[in-house]
C-alpha cells in the first residue's frame, strides 16, 4: 500500500455478496472513501460504509452500473460480455433517475452506449432485457424522431447518449460501441 494515503487497513464490510461478485481486496481509507488494495487511483463510493458494488462499478439504489469503453463491441456480445459478470446484463434505464445517474458518471463522454433495450423479435415491441416493456416502465427518452428504425438498416438495439440522456435505435450488428452493464448490488 502506498504511503501517500492515510489508509485504516482495516476490510470493508461487504455484506451477503456471493463468492466472485467482489473479487478485489478492499480497504478503507480514512474520510469516507473506499480504495482498492495497490490500486489507489481507482476509487468508489460506498452507502453507509458497506460496500454493495466494488471496484469500478457504480452504485444507484439496489443497483450497480459499470460502463465498459475500452473494448467496443456489437450490441449482442455487448449484452454476452455484460452477462459473464456474475449476474450482469445489459443495463435498464426505467426512469428519469437512473438516465440522471448514468449521465452523471458518464460526464463528457460523447459515445453513445449500448443499453439493455431491443424490439427483437417484434418490430416496434421495445423491450429491455429484463423482460420489461416501456409500458411496464412507463418511461421513454427517445431522441426526436426516434425510433425511426433507420436508413438502410433494421435498426432492433438502442444506444444511450449520456451527453442528453436520449436514446437511439441502431443497427445491433453494424459497428462496435461501448456498453453499460448493470447488476443487483449486494444486500
Amino acid at each position: 500500500m502506498t504511503d501517500d494515503l492515510d489508509v485504516i487497513r482495516v476490510p470493508v464490510i461487504v455484506a451477503n455478496c456471493p463468492p466472485g461478485r467482489i473479487t478485489e481486496d478492499l480497504y478503507a481509507s480514512a474520510g469516507g472513501v473506499r480504495t482498492i488494495a495497490n490500486q489507489p487511483n481507482r476509487t468508489f463510493a460506498a452507502q453507509n460504509g458497506i460496500v454493495k458494488c466494488g471496484g469500478s462499478w457504480q452504485q444507484l439504489g439496489e443497483k450497480c452500473f459499470l460502463a465498459v469503453a475500452g473494448s467496443n463491441r456489437d450490441w449482442k456480445d455487448a449484452r454476452s460480455d455484460c452477462q459473464t459478470r456474475a449476474g450482469t446484463d445489459l443495463a435498464v434505464i426505467p426512469d428519469q433517475a437512473t438516465t440522471t445517474f448514468l449521465q452523471s458518471m458518464l460526464a463528457g463522454v460523447t459515445s453513445q452506449y449500448w443499453v439493455g433495450l431491443h424490439d427483437l423479435p417484434n418490430e416496434n415491441d421495445f423491450r429491455w432485457v429484463d423482460g420489461q416493456s416501456l409500458i411496464d416502465t412507463n418511461y421513454t427518452n427517445w431522441a426526436p424522431n426516434q425510433p425511426n428504425n433507420g436508413w438502410l438498416f433494421s435498426e432492433d438495439c438502442v444506444t444511450f447518449k449520456p451527453s442528453n440522456g436520449k436514446w437511439n435505435d441502431a443497427a445491433c450488428d453494424f459497428g462496435t460501441r461501448p456498453y453499460i452493464c448493470e447488476r443487483n448490488s449486494c444486500k
